[in-house]
């Protein structure tokens, strides 16, 4: 366990020290934004996140392949696969960390999007329920989490990380 934590600490990490899980981060909460002050703070209608979910679930289309595409790619890449495999960790223990340390970035990138909820609490009239809240991104974490795993899949698949962005975008896309 402590080594497919490691693994998902490592992964999470590495991808916040580049430049592109910065990007994608601001852009998730660039067209979260978006979503939210054209459909939320309109006076006369109710303050829901409604559309921010529906809207979001399409937003994680372009971002869970851009999170997934180097998990297992980039050790095909770098040659480091072999490495990896031969360490005392276990085949399952690896795909498991790498999938977590996906699901832990996810997670990472959706917590910004939680200011919403303090900006909608003060307009609401009627005060805000959190069980819609609460299932609303409880949903968005098992949807990302599926197409994690498809971009997982997709990753192992292939060494390139444009062609695991792209495999895991169209299978998405068609499914």
């Amino acid at each position: 366990m402590s080594t497919t934590l490691a693994i998902a600490l490592r992964e999470w990490a590495s991808f916040f020290r580049t430049p592109v899980g910065w990007v994608v981060t601001a852009l998730l909460c660039a067209l979260g934004s978006t979503v939210v002050s054209w459909t939320i703070i309109v006076p006369g209608v109710a303050a829901s996140l409604r559309s921010f979910f529906d809207t979001a679930q399409w937003l994680l289309l372009p971002v869970v392949p851009a999170i997934s595409m180097k998990l297992l790619s980039d050790e095909h890449r770098s040659g480091t696969i072999d490495l990896v495999l031969a360490s005392p960790t276990s085949l399952v223990s690896v795909i498991a960390g790498k999938y977590l340390g996906g699901v832990l970035t996810l997670l990472t990138m959706l917590a910004p999007t939680l200011v919403y909820i303090a900006v909608r609490w003060p307009i609401a009239e009627p005060s805000p329920d959190a069980g819609p809240l609460l299932s609303g991104y409880l949903a968005l974490v098992l949807l990302g989490s599926v197409y994690l795993a498809v971009g997982l899949a997709a990753s192992a698949a292939t060494s390139s990380h444009t062609l695991a962005f792209i495999i895991t975008l169209f299978v998405l896309l068609g499914w």
